[in-house]
């Protein structure tokens, strides 16, 4: 089992700048948070890169989404050394689109051409557009700007000459759908949803209290609940987003002199890298199953031993409460976006889902077998001081 965040000597620390009572909320918000190291960020990424190369149609220009300068300039400045050796993600994503590029030697199929003359003679029909993360959607919005504002390639679109598309890592919700409705953007790809407070798997009354922590320590008003209010709770060991909610990241606090950060100056110190890892919080089925109102499907799956059982009944049982999204399932359920589309289609396959995602008979009597099973005792330890004769769980009923 990962070691969570509020277990580590720097989440420790953290949690003690709060009162006995208000551990509970932060101890909550900081298990919470997804955590997605820098090996499994590249290896995602370029999987998806390579997917949406051969599925897109090409020639493929690819570019690091980048914060450009203000003001005007008579230049595209987005293909100005697409792989100059620039901090933080921009050059981590550059990275890794060198080398995708460089498993495609062809320039007609997939390159980061650095002129307009280069765009035009090999007749590129794509740009695509990669990040990271995404919380609130600006800077893409930006950057697609930045293209978008020199007349050639808003010529280019206008006559269906080329299609700009976006590949994150993960976006928020709130950047999701901004970039779905950007007139400029053809299509969003992502590997998976940025979680937040809305798909965290808290109770109404846990979202509140955690919320009205992060205003009651926050440096300032405007960050309490991260930038934009977005409330995320995704973060990369080699960036941390300012979309956190600031108690997270800030170095200081109004109320506490010797306020001690979780990421201070958001980043994430190497130690804290190789404890958590690459962190997500385990499924409970217990606390998902209060969530949906299926109390006693979470009894009896507390004590199931097949993950894979576990989590095909859970899928089931929010399906069955209206959760039928799968980003909104996979943030429920704490399981990666890949993983929820195979329980989704292995429900299909076995005929307990239809076609729509709905509940089929079959599925809503595999949910009663489910819920009339009896839940599965946890073994009884003997407690210290206890003059009670003791048996071994496995000799139990032998005599």
């Amino acid at each position: 089992m990962a070691v969570r965040p509020s277990e580590t000597l720097q989440g420790s620390r953290w949690l003690a700048n709060f009162a006995i009572d208000e551990r509970r909320p932060a101890t909550l918000l900081i298990d919470s948070l997804r955590v997605i190291s820098s090996s499994d960020f590249r290896i995602a990424v370029s999987n998806a890169l390579d997917a949406a190369i051969n599925e897109l149609p090409k020639p493929v220009g690819i570019y690091p989404v980048r914060e450009l300068p203000n003001g005007n300039s008579s230049q595209l400045l987005p293909l100005e050394h697409p792989y100059a050796a620039i901090p933080g993600s921009e050059g981590i994503v550059g990275n890794i689109i060198r080398e995708a590029a460089g498993r495609r030697p062809k320039f007609n199929r997939a390159a980061s051409y650095d002129s307009l003359d280069k765009l035009l003679r090999h007749k590129v029909r794509t740009v695509l557009l990669v990040d990271d993360y995404s919380g609130t959607g600006d800077q893409i919005v930006k950057y697609v700007g930045e293209w978008t504002r020199h007349p050639t390639i808003k010529s280019w679109h206008s006559y269906g000459l080329i299609r700009i598309h976006v590949l994150l890592l993960a976006p928020s919700a709130h950047a999701q759908r901004r970039l779905e409705d950007h007139r400029y953007v053809e299509s969003v790809r992502f590997v998976e949803r940025g979680l937040g407070f809305d798909t965290a798997p808290w109770t109404k009354e846990e979202r509140e209290s955690v919320e009205a922590l992060c205003r009651r320590y926050a440096y300032s008003p405007g960050f309490s609940l991260g930038y934009g209010k977005t409330r995320g709770l995704l973060t990369l060991h080699h960036t941390v987003p300012n979309n956190l909610p600031c108690i997270l990241w800030q170095t200081t606090c109004p109320r506490i002199s010797d306020w001690k950060p979780l990421f201070g100056n958001r980043r994430m110190s190497p130690q804290l890298q190789t404890e958590i890892g690459d962190y997500r919080l385990e499924t409970d089925p217990r606390r998902i199953a209060a969530i949906i109102r299926q109390e006693r499907l979470g009894e009896v799956l507390d004590g199931l031993s097949n993950p894979t059982t576990r989590n095909l009944l859970l899928t089931l049982g929010a399906v069955e409460s209206g959760h039928r999204d799968p980003v909104g399932l996979s943030g429920l359920l704490s399981l990666s976006l890949e993983a929820i589309r195979r329980i989704l289609e292995a429900c299909q396959d076995l005929r307990l889902l239809d076609s729509t995602g709905r509940l089929t008979d079959e599925g809503r009597m595999e949910l009663r077998r489910a819920r009339n099973r009896p839940p599965t005792p946890r073994p009884e330890l003997l407690a210290v001081g206890d003059q009670a004769p003791y048996y071994p769980q496995r000799l139990r009923g032998a005599m």
